[in-house]
């Protein structure tokens, strides 16, 4: 289990992060959501030894990653991928695999079996020979991918792996990554795409230096909001909406781009009566239907009620 016990990271007088815990299991997508500058990276650092926290402790197979006696133990087990590739442009993709596998300490026969199986996957077996230089973007990134599990880690750390991919590339690595997760490696995915974040992990963080909130992304959707009623109405007065504000009080949240949105706890009961009130007060209505929350609204929801602390 790859643990996290009230981690903190200051920098000076700022705080970076702040007594922020969680656990990830194996066979686990773990996401990290945040602006810039929330201490995504730095708790990624962290994670893989290169930061050590100001307090708390970091956990892997009980092994403390700051503990630099056995730190080089803690590494063995984690594989990263970072933003930008960093690859030896001047080698083929074959000759930078096989470099960090060495320092990996593979052995030579396992080698070649590894790097073959891992880009044919990646569907890039047949460039394994040429040099880096001559691939896009969105191969490098496969390249690196490929660097970060050679060594078959149990553990996966992603800074970003889609940020600046084609969508077709992108589409590739997100399939890549619930692959791993299906073979039972823990995964930590830090990333800006909350698309991306709803789609794969199964736990999220919501950071902004301290944590916002954390759960499964359905949890927290249903913790932040109540089931919404979009009702796709025609022109509505002003003294219209105040009727509504007044038949509906807090359950009436919004009139925008020609649609009224209400809470409701019981949807089979209540929108019939939000219909015939509308109906009754002369208000076009078009259709209805249920409004969907995403990760977006919860993540823009905690980071506006943060920065209005």
């Amino acid at each position: 289990m790859l643990k996290l016990v009230n981690v903190s990271k200051k920098f000076g007088n700022r705080w970076a992060v702040r007594d922020i815990s969680f656990d990830v299991q194996p066979g686990m997508v773990f996401g990290i959501i945040g602006p810039n500058g929330a201490g995504k990276t730095t708790t990624i650092r962290m994670m893989l030894g290169l930061l050590k926290p100001t307090s708390g402790r970091i956990l892997m197979n009980d092994i403390d990653v700051a503990d630099e006696t056995q730190a080089g133990n803690a590494r063995a087990h984690i594989g990263f991928l970072s933003e930008n590739p960093g690859l030896y442009e001047n080698l083929s993709a074959y000759k930078n695999l096989f470099y960090f596998a060495q320092l990996y300490g593979i052995e030579k026969k396992e080698i070649d079996e590894r790097i073959t199986a891992i880009m044919e996957l990646l569907g890039i077996g047949e460039r394994m020979h040429h040099r880096v230089k001559t691939f896009s973007k969105g191969m490098k990134q496969k390249i690196a991918i490929a660097r970060a599990i050679i060594h078959e880690p149990e553990y996966l750390l992603l800074d970003e792996p889609t940020a600046s991919l084609d969508p077709s590339s992108a589409k590739t690595v997100r399939e890549f990554i619930l692959n791993l997760r299906n073979s039972k490696r823990g995964i930590v995915l830090a990333t800006h795409n909350l698309h991306e974040a709803q789609e794969l992990c199964d736990n999220i963080l919501v950071l902004n230096t301290v944590n916002l909130g954390m759960g499964k992304p359905g949890e927290l959707v249903s913790k932040l909001f109540s089931q919404c009623t979009a009702v796709s109405v025609g022109h509505v007065s002003r003294d219209a909406i105040e009727k509504i504000k007044a038949g509906f009080g807090d359950k009436f949240i919004s009139y925008t781009q020609d649609k009224l949105m209400f809470a409701v706890q019981n949807p089979e009961h209540e929108n019939p009566k939000i219909i015939q009130f509308l109906v009754e007060n002369n208000i076009e209505v078009r259709y209805v239907e249920k409004e969907n929350r995403t990760l977006e609204d919860v993540y823009i929801k905690l980071v506006r009620q943060n920065e209005a602390k």
